[in-house]
Parts: C-alpha cells; structure tokens; sequence
C-alpha cells in the first residue's frame, strides 16, 4: 500500500511549499576515488510505496537515486521482494535504507548485523510511526523513532553533515520523544519549537507531546557509522547541500587525517580544528 495516500492533507500543502519555496545551498563538488565506497546500495526491497511509487517510467526516488550518480558513485536499488543476503550486502560499504512496510526475516537481520561488524556507513530514511509500529533496523540499532510531526527543522547542529544545510521542510516523519533511551546517539537536528510529535496521531496536541524534538542524528554501531532521519521524503527532495555533505561524509570517514571530510581528502589545519571540536 503506498503510505503517502493515507497521510493527512497537510503534508500535500507542505510537499507543495517546498518544491515552490525552499533554495538550495551551493556545496562544494564531491570527487569519489574508485574503491567499494564508491558503489552503493538502495534497499528498498521492503517499501511499501514512499520509493517506488508510482511505477512506471519514473519512482518516487528517481530523483535522489540520480543525483547521487550525478555525484560520482554507482547506485543500485534493490526492488521490492527481493532478498537481502550476506553475499550481497559485502558488495557494498555504503547502504541506503528506506522506511520497511515489510518485515525482514532473520537470515537477513542477521545479514545487516555482519554489515554493521564492517567499516561502513549505513543511512536509515524512515517514516511516520503508528502507535506501537518500530522499523526494525532502527529498533536493533536502538533509534527510538515514535510518532508523527509534520514542520520544518531549523535547528542544527555544529557538524560536517549539516555544514551549509538549509531549514528543511519536514513532510511527515517520526521524531525522538525519549532523547536519553540511546546516550550513543549525536543529534544533528530538531523540529522548530512550534512543531511537536504526535505520538498518538489524534492530530491534536496531547500534554507530554513534545515540541522541538530531534529528528535526525548518527552513532557508532559495532564497527560502522549509521545516519538516521525520520522523514524519508526530506531527502527525496533534491539538489541539497546535506546529501552532498552525507556522501562526502560516507566515502572520506576513515581516511588518515582527514577528519572534517573536505572533498580534496587532505590533511590541513581545518582537520585538527574539526579533531579538537
């Protein structure tokens, strides 16, 4: 079932005003060396329609899938219903993820599991939540994703991930209530402090639904880094500066040296700053 279909008419309105309205930040040009960083996965063998609807002569994350090609790596997706194997994800030391309508099944949890003992990156795009619904990567890793908000976010943190990121239009995604359940996780950004997390998805402001809740973050996982943001459609929307930053980020992370993912992957005085910070 596409999800988009059943979703409140005020995210259409928002949809709308970002396409119309929202700029685009000017980044610096990403050069990717040819190596396995180079190749990465879309898994979206369990999306129920935020990716690939409609079908035909484009989907839903034509766009995003392009641009990152445009940007120098090869891009796999991975239809619905197939399989994800060990074989399969050691291809690839970065993995994109969409938001799971489907289940995985164990052989393929345990798949991820050996991805994530790897030095890699893997980035979870996720959706709304249901009361009581978890995405089951994000669960095993301990991201505790609830809810539904809709807004903008607008606060960032200091980071080469959001470095010249824009206030980006939050459609409908899922957000952090209990900000202390994963101490590991490093929050990049929140809502604004007029948008709050509808946990219950009454549509209404309940007392203990928070305003302002972060929405995006990374942590260590095992031997790999892991990028999360509850709104796959932020990053369907595109060019934009924190999908540049992200891909930078993803294929400089572990190069000696360079520590804030400059694209010329040198090792200079904004290193030691970033170190320091």
């Amino acid at each position: 079932m596409n999800r988009l279909s059943i979703r409140p008419l005020t995210c259409a309105a928002l949809i709308l005003f970002s396409i119309v309205s929202l700029p685009h930040a000017q980044t610096q040009s990403i050069h990717v060396s040819p190596a396995a960083g180079q190749k990465i996965l879309i898994d979206a063998s369990k999306d129920g329609g935020v990716w690939w609807s409609p079908q035909g002569g484009g989907h839903q994350g034509t766009a995003l899938a392009d641009y990152i090609r445009g940007l120098g790596f090869q891009v796999d997706e991975l239809g619905q219903g197939m399989t994800i194997t060990d074989s399969m994800l050691s291809q690839y030391d970065n993995v994109i993820t969409v938001a799971s309508a489907f289940p995985y099944d164990s052989n393929e949890l345990l798949a991820y599991d050996h991805f994530l003992g790897r030095s890699t990156h893997l980035f979870l795009l996720l959706e709304y939540m249901w009361p009581g619904q978890k995405d089951q990567l994000a669960d095993r890793l301990g991201i505790p994703l609830v809810g539904i908000a809709y807004g903008q976010i607008s606060k960032f943190a200091t980071s080469p991930i959001t470095q010249g990121a824009l206030p980006l239009y939050y459609m409908a995604g899922s957000a952090i209530v209990d900000t202390l359940a994963n101490p590991a996780i490093q929050y990049l950004a929140w809502l604004s402090e007029d948008d709050y997390v509808d946990v219950n998805l009454n549509n209404l402001w309940d007392q203990g639904e928070p305003f302002g809740a972060p929405v995006m973050g990374i942590l260590n996982y095992q031997q790999a880094k892991v990028f999360f943001i509850g709104d796959e459609n932020c990053m369907e929307s595109v060019p934009q500066g924190l999908i540049d930053n992200l891909m930078r980020w993803s294929h400089c992370e572990g190069l000696t040296g360079n520590v804030d993912c400059s694209s010329d992957g040198q090792s200079d005085i904004s290193d030691l700053t970033a170190l320091i910070d």
